[in-house]
């Protein structure tokens, strides 16, 4: 799991089948310092916002299993608000 924090959504004339109207956000891992680097794209699956800190999986398959398909075009998806930052 990553920590991360939620920059911006981002929008598409075309999207996919199975994000099925899922939101997409644009993520920046936040590092223990408290600091942000290496930002990636994300499927939301919580419902987060803008701003939000996040934990998001990034493990072989899980969009697959989650999704229920073949073959999902997911690398990273957002499973959680954090409510306060881990120390």
């Amino acid at each position: 799991m990553i920590v991360a924090r939620v920059t911006a959504k981002v929008t598409g004339s075309v999207q996919h089948p199975v994000y099925d109207g899922r939101p997409v956000y644009a993520v920046r891992r936040v590092r223990a310092d408290g600091g942000t680097d290496g930002s990636f794209l994300a499927v939301d699956t919580v419902g987060c916002a803008l701003g939000d800190e996040v934990l998001v999986a990034r493990v072989p398959g899980l969009g697959r299993a989650l999704f229920d398909v073949d073959r999902a075009p997911v690398r990273s998806m957002i499973l959680g608000i954090l409510d306060a930052h881990p120390s």
